[in-house]
């Protein structure tokens, strides 16, 4: 039906609640005299969008709110101040525009001759009274609304009960009168059922009414409820069981301050739960109010003011733990244990037991701060995912493809269960950072947790309440910060935790049983000392080097390797996201300087040789800042700015005259005296005045409010361009380490072999050198130098056996290591290296020498030797083909149990290289030594034998 809009600015009105309006314009009254006529008491009233909205006719749809309620007028009377009508009304239901008929344009009605008549009528009730025409006070329209409320009891037929569809015709002739009016439908509300969360909102309700209560016995919420309690029960209505109209009568009397877009809210609001939890929000505004009044109560000298400061001062700290409980949903076992703590606390604040009263306090606070049962949806789109993933990392294929075989069967199981999965690879490859893309494409918070360095269990678990300053450990303070009890939380640098335990434990078991799925359902802190459920958590670790974890931690992950970053890979990176980013955080956005592609090629080859982009980001930060800075030089844009003026009195921002942030600061100070060279303390001080209160107003003396102090950007002509060439690199950044080869024709016993770490792939040379030439008095021995670990060290000894043994069957004539004392290094050798893969590089090394024959520079090699001449599988083959590649070499030799391994290196970094896979010494033997025969192997040492042996019979005889 098409109904009168009028606006009422003052707050949104509520079913079931009579309302005062005045209403001045004469249109609106005329309009209105009609309607009464016409037996059609019936408007609509609206909440402007604009508080300061003056008037009765609102002239377009966008200056009132959609949603209003359907009210009846029930009296009239003459205003008080002479102008315009005082109307009683009575709302019935909410409503809905669905559309808006502008006010028709007519001839102004001269407002004092109508005011003259003097023929206003009382609207009449069902009963057809005739209304009075006597005037009015303010308080008695007051009165009667009071009167109507307590009539409306005594007899329920004072309002009728409408029905839109019979009742309301189309009110055609209001747009006579220039009227605004609507068109608007009944908004119904959601059905709803009393379950447990409708009915721990509605029980929370009246323990704060109750707290109101107490702490103000006679006010105005305590006669509001009774007589809405009074007028439902006699109409058989259980409030216990009414959500919809408790949410109403909330909202219907609140009074406070800055809340009229939260009750226009809980108007629009279908949902009962919802516009319940909404209400509840108001009325604990209201409670706070009432607290904060009771508190000002012995300053105003009122009788039992400090009777009342004190019950409110009691009350307000189990107020507020109680509020917080309440958005939250306790498992029946803590909430035991916090209504047992909080009638303790309650106990102990009666009998002013300080100490114990703020450590049960402050323990209160954490534990209602655990989001219980409070959870985010997820989002299982695999095609967000894979644009989440795609948007801030380029490559990194099997681990996006891991990823979303993770969203692919949590869309199909319905839901995501808690998940341990360890992100594992060099430094700088993005770990950390696709970690966030993970969150974000599951729609799941985010918190991070760094490990590296904790020592003490009490860190990661919670240290016990009996401690002073005890607190909770690490992951209850991850779930209060992201409010929810199913985040993503990165355990970054999980091998970096230091062996050196604390007193407190080893946090490692706490790994254990953080990310043991049949044990972090029952997840209990220390200080808490309840059951925390992490089984819904998504732990997501980052490690460089998982040989470092503990087997029993590994075995409980799901492994995930994030490989190192080819050339081809880095340029990408760096033209598509790193060079833009350092542009940015340089000023040069939005600039015509670049790298040229031969700079950025050279750059990625020479200068960032790690697996990461980390030194590359750095690298390009570097040579835009450069850049930058002689630009400016060449443009001469690198003026001196005029020097900062102190603000004037009138100027000064509002924070700066609080008398409480700034009780001494003077704002009419001349600009001379603030951009003056600071003086001593001592000769700042005035006479009568001590030095600290000179030093607090001397503290602020040369600061100025932010705004005041950014400097405007300096902008580049558009006709400035730069190219920044390859050869320009080393003026930019100094001269570049390469990998070079150390030999084009290397000597015998030198051998390249491949190494992996925690930081990617390396090419790693092995020198092997005699130290004496044969001699008849000397015997042969071995020594190794490079900073070698344990397994290393063993490695070569391995090496230097089965070097001897496979000289003296295939070559029995050789005798070189008979005499030869040979010193092997293993170059870079301020880097610690261990690791069993350097085993046939040691082997080539030997034989080389024993053979004295060089082996081809272009030659790479990994595996593990045996005794027996088996070559055993390494790890690491993607980073070590990418490091050989880099150094220059065409042909890498690994073992042949790594084939499948090979097979995944991308065709790019393979193209190139002639690979053989091998099970045995012997067919590296073939590959290095090509064409080596018998003749050739054994006549090598021959001639120094012969002296050997000549020297030897000489000494004999």
């Amino acid at each position: 039906p098409n109904m009168m809009i009028i606006p009422f600015n003052s707050r949104p009105l509520f079913p079931g609640a009579y309302q005062a309006l005045n209403v001045t314009d004469a249109r609106v009254i005329k309009a209105a005299k009609e309607s009464l006529r016409r037996k059609n008491p019936y408007i609509v009233i609206t909440l402007p969008k604009d508080q300061a909205f003056e008037g009765d006719v609102p002239g377009d749809a966008s200056e009132v709110y959609d949603v209003g309620v359907l009210a009846q007028i029930v009296n009239v009377y003459p205003s008080s101040n002479k102008k315009g009508e005082e109307w009683l009304v009575y709302s019935h239901l909410r409503v809905k525009m669905d559309e808006f008929i502008a006010p028709k344009t007519i001839v102004k009605v001269d407002e004092s001759k109508f005011m003259d008549k003097a023929q206003i009528k009382e609207v009449a009730h069902k009963d057809g009274e005739e209304a009075s025409t006597s005037p009015e006070s303010k308080s008695a329209l007051t009165n009667q609304i009071i009167q109507s409320e307590i009539a409306m009891v005594r007899s329920p037929k004072t309002i009728k009960t409408i029905n839109i569809a019979d009742e309301l015709n189309t009110a055609r002739y209001l747009q006579d009168y220039g009227v605004a009016i609507g068109r608007f439908l009944k908004l119904a509300n959601e059905s709803f059922t009393m379950d447990v969360a409708m009915q721990s909102l509605l029980d929370e309700t009246f323990t704060v009414y109750k707290h109101i209560f107490e702490v103000n016995p006679h006010g105005l919420h305590q006669s509001n409820f009774s007589r809405f309690n009074y007028a439902q029960s006699k109409k058989g209505v259980d409030l216990n069981l009414r959500p919809d109209l408790m949410a109403d009568f909330i909202s219907g009397t609140a009074y406070s301050d800055g809340i009229v877009e939260s009750l226009q809210k809980i108007l629009e609001t279908t949902n009962i739960e919802q516009r319940l939890a909404l209400a509840l929000d108001v009325l604990r505004i209201e409670r706070d109010l009432v607290l904060k009044k009771a508190k000002t109560l012995p300053e105003s000298g009122l009788p039992n003011g400090g009777a009342a400061t004190s019950q409110a001062e009691e009350i307000d700290v189990v107020v507020e733990l109680e509020k917080s409980a309440s958005k939250v949903f306790m498992p029946k076992k803590v909430r035991r244990v916090f209504d047992s703590e909080l009638a303790a606390l309650r106990r102990e604040r009666a009998q002013a037991n300080t100490s114990g009263a703020e450590s049960r306090k402050s323990y209160l606070e954490w534990l209602v701060s655990i989001p219980w049962g409070r959870y985010t949806k997820d989002e299982y789109s695999m095609a967000k995912a894979a644009t989440v993933l795609d948007e801030d990392h380029y490559g990194m294929q099997e681990v996006k493809d891991r990823i979303l075989e993770f969203v692919a069967s949590a869309k199909l199981l319905g839901s995501l269960l808690g998940k341990i999965v360890c992100l594992h690879g060099p430094p700088g490859v993005g770990k950390t950072s696709i970690t966030k893309a993970l969150a974000k494409s599951l729609n799941r918070r985010y918190h991070r947790i760094s490990l590296g360095g904790m020592s003490d269990a009490s860190d990661l678990k919670g240290h016990k309440r009996t401690y002073l300053g005890a607190y909770p450990g690490k992951v209850a303070l991850a779930m209060k910060d992201v409010k929810c009890q199913n985040p993503v939380i990165v355990l970054d640098e999980v091998d970096k935790m230091s062996n050196m335990y604390g007193s407190h434990g080893n946090p490692v078991a706490v790994l254990l049983e953080m990310l043991d799925p049949e044990q972090n359902a029952n997840y209990v802190d220390t200080y808490l000392e309840v059951p925390i459920d992490l089984s819904r958590v998504l732990f997501v670790c980052t490690a460089n080097d998982i040989g470092l974890l503990p087997a029993p931690v590994r075995d409980r992950m799901e492994l995930i390797e994030v490989p190192g970053y080819t050339d081809r890979e880095k340029f990408r990176i760096a033209r598509d996201y790193l060079e833009t980013k350092a542009k940015k955080q340089n000023g040069l956005d939005g600039s015509h300087i670049s790298l040229t592609d031969e700079a950025v090629t050279k750059l990625v080859a020479e200068y960032s040789r790690e697996s990461g982009v980390r030194g590359l980001d750095k690298y390009l930060q570097k040579i835009y800042r450069k850049v930058g800075m002689k630009a400016l030089k060449e443009l001469k844009l690198d003026e001196v700015s005029e020097p900062a003026v102190a603000p004037s009195p009138d100027a000064v921002p509002a924070q700066l005259e609080n008398p409480v942030s700034n009780p001494k600061a003077k704002p009419e100070a001349k600009a001379e005296t603030l951009m003056a060279d600071p003086k001593p303390v001592t000769e700042a001080v005035a006479p009568g005045r001590t030095s600290r209160e000179a030093l607090e107003e001397d503290d602020y003396a040369d600061t100025f409010p932010l705004a005041e102090i950014t400097v405007d950007r300096v902008t580049f002509p558009e006709t400035y361009t730069k190219e920044i060439q390859a050869s320009e690199l080393v003026g930019l950044l100094g001269p570049s380490h390469p990998d070079v080869r150390l030999f084009d024709q290397p000597p015998p016993g030198f051998t390249q072999g491949l190494a992996y770490s925690s930081m990617g792939g390396a090419v790693l040379p092995h020198e092997a050198v005699l130290e004496h030439p044969l001699f008849y008095s000397q015997s042969g021995s071995f020594s190794s130098t490079g900073l070698l670990g344990d397994v290393m060290k063993e490695s070569s000894a391995i090496a230097y056996s089965f070097s001897k043994m496979y000289l003296s069957r295939f070559y029995p004539e050789n005798r070189f290591f008979e005499r030869a004392r040979i010193h092997m290094h293993v170059l870079d050798g301020a880097i610690p290296k261990d690791g069993p893969s350097a085993g046939v590089t040691m082997v080539s090394s030997f034989l080389s020498l024993a053979l004295n024959r060089s082996i081809s520079s272009g030659i790479a090699m990994t595996g593990e030797m045996s005794l027996s001449g088996r070559v055993r599988p390494i790890g690491g083959l993607r980073e070590k083909t990418m490091a050989a590649k880099r150094f220059g070499c065409t042909t890498i030799i690994f073992p042949k149990e790594n084939i499948a391994d090979w097979e995944k290196v991308p065709d790019y970094i393979r193209e190139g290289f002639t690979f053989h896979a091998v099970e045995n010494y012997s067919e590296i033997f073939n590959v290095i030594f090509p064409g080596m025969n018998a003749t050739e192997g054994n006549g090598v040492w021959k001639a120094d034998f012969d002296k050997i042996e000549a020297e030897a019979k000489k000494k004999k005889e």
